[in-house]
């Protein structure tokens, strides 16, 4: 009896000590199980996180200044402003380098004749010495803002022309990770506004409800026709795609009906891409067997410019180059003489011109223009948007 007795409270205590040991076990596994759950949420929330970074922190456009940079007042030592001299008269900011620190634009303007303005745009915001990213100086009774597209444009009256006080030269600058700085580009817009400048100020108008004719686009071509090729009245202009309401893009052709005239191919975008209120702005004019291959859309050039292209000689002339500054009179012209005498051929050509405006570069067009045979008249024409030094 004794034995079986010694049996049974071994056995018991067996089985308690292995219940025990069971369940350290399992409260082991269960801890390291929560502790995995854990980390792994961590984790997707952290991914979560970078991926949406782009689209929340990075927005085009002006942003709100941090407080400690919001003021004119913080900006005036920095930039020695004197009483009676000049003053900080605004400040914003916008993401203009695309990364998710803010940069600050920084306007001073002058007392006395001309309102002149100094242009400044700086990042590394809340550094005692901020970087300078830009530095424009003497803008005659100027303006400066940023875009919906987080350029920085400017506005300022080009004194070399008789136009009252005006604002009619607009400059455009974009963030250039090769130059660390803002660059000069040129808008893609050749008529009824050259700059982006121009053509927002044009927006204003007719948000306001004054000339409505820059909401359809034949009719802008038409415009293009007549003042700046100094096409006829009589000129036939056709929409054969786009340029509707909800359109972006439109392209149409213009027909002179003056003898010898090959028909023009017009392409036009609207502003800012705004396909209900957008006005249109010409981007490209065309001609059958007219081409300029140098320079290209936007270039820079300088007197004197080369330009190459080709089309069709009569006796080695094909046409007329021509340059126009930015209120697109004419500023310097050559003739475009072929390699061959007769039938289609190539041409290089120098052209020197001298640009009125010499506090950088303005935006133009460089053209080749045909004539016609009977009359004189324009009969082809091809344009390139470039900027002028």
């Amino acid at each position: 009896m004794m034995f079986l007795f010694q049996r049974k409270v071994i056995c018991c205590v067996s089985l308690l000590l292995l219940l025990l040991l069971l369940s350290a076990c399992g409260g082991s596994e269960q801890k390291g199980s929560t502790a995995q759950l854990t980390a792994t949420s961590t984790v997707s929330q952290s991914t979560q996180a970078d991926e949406s970074t782009p689209d929340t922190k990075v927005k085009p456009g002006v942003q709100q200044c941090p407080e400690t940079v919001a003021s004119p007042s913080h900006w005036g030592p920095i930039l020695g402003v004197q009483q009676e001299v000049n003053a900080v008269e605004q400040v914003s900011c916008a993401h203009l380098t695309g990364k998710e620190t803010l940069q600050a634009l920084v306007t001073v303007r002058y007392t006395g004749t001309g309102g002149m303005l100094d242009v400044y745009v700086f990042d590394d915001l809340t550094s005692p010495s901020p970087r300078k990213l830009l530095t424009l100086q003497g803008l005659y009774n100027g303006e400066a803002r940023i875009s919906r597209y987080s350029t920085v444009v400017t506005g300022e009256v080009d004194t070399q022309k008789k136009d009252g006080n005006k604002r009619n030269l607009g400059r455009e600058f974009k963030w250039s990770p090769e130059a660390g700085g803002l660059v000069q580009v040129a808008f893609p817009g050749i008529y009824p506004e050259i700059t982006r400048y121009e053509a927002e100020e044009a927006q204003k108008q007719v948000d306001q409800g004054y000339e409505p004719w820059r909401l359809d686009a034949a009719q802008v071509a038409k415009r293009m026709a007549v003042e700046l090729l100094k096409l006829p009245e009589e000129t036939q202009v056709t929409v054969i795609g786009g340029g509707k309401q909800g359109d972006n893009e439109a392209t149409a052709t213009v027909k002179s009906p003056r003898p010898g005239t090959m028909p023009l191919q017009v392409r036009l975008s609207r502003l800012e891409g705004d396909a209900q209120k957008g006005i249109w702005l010409v981007t490209a004019v065309t001609s059958q067997e007219l081409a300029i291959t140098t320079p290209g859309s936007g270039d820079r050039v300088s007197s004197p410019a080369t330009v190459a292209g080709k089309g069709r000689a009569f006796e080695a002339v094909i046409g007329e180059i021509r340059v126009l500054d930015h209120t697109e009179a004419t500023i310097g012209q050559a003739q475009a003489r072929g390699k061959d005498g007769m039938g289609e051929t190539t041409f290089t050509t120098q052209v020197s011109y001298q640009s009125p405006f010499k506090n950088g570069a303005q935006e133009g067009l460089i053209g080749l223009f045909t004539t016609s045979n009977a009359d004189g008249s324009v009969a082809g024409v091809v344009l390139v948007k470039v900027l002028l030094l």
